[in-house]
């Protein structure tokens, strides 16, 4: 195993625990406030007082991404993939928001928002779809992130309540067969077992006839 110490004396350190041995050396330019590994010990993140975090290849102490802000890093740490940093931050008079979500591999920034204060602390949830973020006004918050587009449009269909008619697809000049995950999830109106027959000849690669719509628009 290895630990990772952040200090005031500007630096981030990598140990061996068993022998006390220092292993690497990450330098900012001010105190640095955390300091995390990812999920697979192959990179380290850390926050500074200078404004920013930055990402670290562990085993080398190369730094691989900075991630800037205009105030204080309070805390900087990976999703459970690695993919994602989110640092919390001072920005309170930043109009844009104190919490930021970043790409780690190539440091681009993926979204901000505010919590009202100044931002201590911030946490992926093990899924990565929701970050908890701790203000120094003594509150907690949580969001819902989407880290790819594809999730969102995951997260849109959960939502649906229905789909469109099929005179309503032809209306808007659409194919006349549904989304299939309108028919998996019987959402009306596909809701009959006339369309789960149809999706399972679609499934198996088969050309059924649309049935008629259980119900009238």
């Amino acid at each position: 195993g290895r630990v990772v110490t952040a200090s005031e004396d500007k630096t981030a350190r990598e140990w061996d625990p068993a022998s006390g041995k220092e292993l690497a050396r990450f330098g900012h330019d001010g105190p640095v406030r955390s300091a995390a590994f990812s999920a697979d010990g192959g990179s380290i993140v850390t926050a500074s007082d200078d404004k920013s975090a930055r990402v670290w290849d562990a085993a080398t102490g190369k730094e691989l991404a900075r991630l800037g802000h205009e105030n204080d890093v309070w805390r900087a740490v990976f999703s459970a993939d690695g993919g994602r940093v989110v640092t919390a931050s001072g920005d309170v008079f930043s109009k844009n928001g104190e919490v930021r979500v970043w790409d780690a591999a190539t440091g681009k920034e993926l979204a901000r928002f505010g919590h009202g204060d100044q931002v201590r602390s911030a946490a992926f949830s093990a899924d990565g779809l929701t970050i908890l973020t701790v203000s120094r006004g003594n509150t907690a918050r949580l969001w819902r992130g989407y880290p790819t587009t594809q999730h969102i449009v995951n997260a849109a269909k959960d939502r649906m309540r229905r789909c469109l008619t099929p005179a309503q697809r032809k209306a808007y000049f659409l194919p006349d067969a549904p989304p299939l995950w309108c028919v998996e999830r019987r959402l009306w109106p596909y809701q009959s077992d006339a369309w789960q027959t149809w999706l399972a000849a679609r499934k198996s690669g088969q050309v059924a006839e649309l049935p008629k719509a259980a119900s009238k628009d």
